[in-house]
This record gives structure tokens, sequence and C-alpha cells, in this order.
């Protein structure tokens, strides 16, 4: 029996949501569950939750705006209200994470805790071959419908709150990237990817040893390796080419890598020939580079040749604080890659000299 099978309506799953709140549904608004104790706060905001839930309001649910990509095109954000961005935040909080950790594999590493981009490479280093593969349009191929039959047949809910529930995380008929709930959502969806994944790669690892094939999931990127060159890999893109239609999915062709021995082989933008993930030499070298220019010429004539330098639009900098996140962030990454290396060490080192 599970627990939200004995919900019976929104009225029981709002109180599950903000068990704080002692209200009757039917003379009160709704809106007084979005903040909870601060009332106060939401009071001067326009609509509630009511309205938002059931669309009556929908262009201004969500604020949209673009991201440029690295392959020229723009990654779509929609960013929820304050108001429905605490609603999913609730659902993500209370539904979606305590009850999916066990749905998830080890080969699951995107939009969760205590995995990142460096768990993703991990299973990968010092393979002959690496095979890097794209799911097109991640988020905006799961629809509402398949939302519904999410909470329905994961969760147990009924139908009216398995349809509230969808409408909630959906918009226009997709999952939104930029909602709280949206990557647990697309992670579980997914973790059905991943265990077929899985068990084509143990037929094929027990019928050669040597293969010692691996496979990961960061978000939409999947990533294999193995280490017999014999395989033909298009054979094995053919055959998780039809897993993925199966699940509703469509692979990316132009986004196909396969890195065959004696190349620089990269997994979520790590290196991984060596037994330890790495940046890479050109990074690394890079960014000292721009420790150097700070340390030398300051900020502003360092961000000034970082914008020569750099000629892609999506790497200029518009001004210093920006760009002084960016060095920290730069920071961050590569420590948390080297941080029990040397040079993760040293790098701490001349960015603690900088002066903020």
């Amino acid at each position: 029996m599970n627990l939200y099978s004995g919900m019976k309506d929104i009225q029981e799953l709002w109180k599950y949501l903000f068990p704080e709140e002692k209200l009757d549904f039917k003379k009160r608004q709704l809106n007084y569950l979005a903040f909870g104790s601060n009332y106060r706060d939401f009071k001067s905001s326009k609509g509630t939750v009511k309205e938002w839930s059931e669309r009556k309001v929908t262009e201004k649910k969500y604020k949209m705006y673009y991201i440029p990509k690295s392959d020229w095109t723009y990654r779509t954000i929609r960013e929820p209200c304050d108001i429905l961005k605490q609603i999913q935040r609730n659902i993500l909080d209370k539904i979606l994470v305590p009850h999916s950790e066990w749905v998830f594999s080890d080969s699951c590493t995107g939009f969760r805790r205590g995995y990142s981009t460096v768990s993703n490479s991990k299973s990968h280093l010092e393979k002959e071959i690496v095979l890097k593969l794209d799911i097109s349009d991640f988020f905006p191929s799961i629809s509402q419908a398949r939302v519904y039959w999410f909470f329905k047949k994961k969760f147990w809910f009924n139908h009216q709150i398995s349809s509230y529930l969808s409408w909630l995380c959906t918009y226009k008929n997709e999952l939104p990237q930029g909602a709280p709930t949206s990557p647990m959502i697309a992670n579980i969806i997914g973790a059905h990817i991943d265990n077929r994944i899985l068990k084509l790669i143990k037929v094929l690892n027990d019928g050669d040893p040597n293969l010692w094939m691996s496979y990961s999931r960061y978000a939409d990127d999947l990533s294999l390796s193995y280490n017999d060159s014999t395989l033909n890999p298009n054979k094995l893109i053919h055959n998780i080419q039809i897993i993925l239609e199966d699940e509703w999915f469509f692979m990316n062709i132009r986004k196909i890598r396969l890195f065959k021995k004696g190349e620089k082989k990269e997994v979520t933008w790590i290196i991984v020939n060596n037994a330890t993930p790495s940046i890479g030499r050109k990074r690394y070298k890079n960014f000292r580079a721009t420790i150097h220019s700070i340390k030398t010429i300051g900020w502003d004539w360092a961000l000034e040749k970082w914008n020569t330098t750099h000629k892609r639009k999506i790497e200029k900098i518009g001004d210093v604080e920006k760009f002084k996140q960016v060095i920290k962030g730069y920071h961050d990454y590569i420590y948390m890659i080297h941080k029990d290396w040397w040079v993760g060490k040293k790098y701490l080192q001349d960015f603690h000299q900088l002066e903020y």
C-alpha cells in the first residue's frame, strides 16, 4: 500500500504539502498555503495559488529567457513565479525526493545529491573507447500526459490529484527547464532508460569478458566506454537508439562522439584518459594564465584581455563583478576535480592571492 494511494482529493494533498496550516479549504483561498506564515508578503502579489494551478493565468506563470549554448543555439529557460516555485519546491521535497532514490542506479549521476560530473566520469577512466550520446530535447519531450501517468503509476495518486500535480509541474504541455520539479521528474523517467541500457551492457559484457563496458547518464548526456576496439559502435548506437525511441525519446544524431584509442577522451567536460579525472592541460594553463593576468595587470585589464581572446559571444563577460564570479566558479570546479592532487592545491594558493 503506497503512502499516497490513500489521498482522496486535492484538499488532502494541500494538507500534506503544507501540514503546518489549519485551514478550511472551502471558505478560504488556497493562496495562503503558498508562503505559509509569510502571508503578509504574499498579499501584495497578483493572483492566487488556485489560479496558477488551474491555468487560469498562463503567460505570467513563467518568466522566459534564453541562454546561449556552445553549438550556437539557445537553451530556453522558464523560471516559475514565486508562488508556483514555492509549491513546486514542496512537491520536490515532500513527494519526489523522499520516495525516489530507490529508483536510481549508480549510473545516474545528474541532479542527485552526492553526485557530480566527476562521479559521471569515474567509470570511464583509462578505457580504450569512449562513446558519447545525447538525448534530443530531454525536458520538452516529456508531456503533461506523461507527467500525469508518472504521478499515477509511480506514486499511486488518484486521477484528480495526478491531473492537478501534472498542471503544477508542466507548462504548455512540456516539462519546463527552470522549474524545481523538472530535473527530478526527468531523472525518474530516465531511470527506465538506464535500466534497459544496463541490461544490454550486461549481455555484451557476459559475451566478452575483456569488454569491460561501462555506462553513465548525466541528465541528457549518455556516456559508454569499453576496451574492445573490434566492437561495432554503429550497432551499439542503433541498439541504444531503439531503447530511446521505445521510451519516447530521440537521439541527437549531431552530438554523437566516438573517441578511439590514443585520442583525448572527454566525458562531461572531464578528461578520462588517465587513472584520475582531469580538466586537461590546456584548460589548466589557460586558467593559470588568467590568474597571472589578474595579479599583474588587475581585474579591469584582465577582463578586457579575456574578452579579446575569447571570440565567441557565449564566452564574453560584461562587467568585472561577473568576471570575478566566473573566476571563482572556475576555481571551485578545478578544485573539485583536483582537490586530492598537487595541481588543485597550487591553484588554490594562486587564487587566494587575488584581491577581491
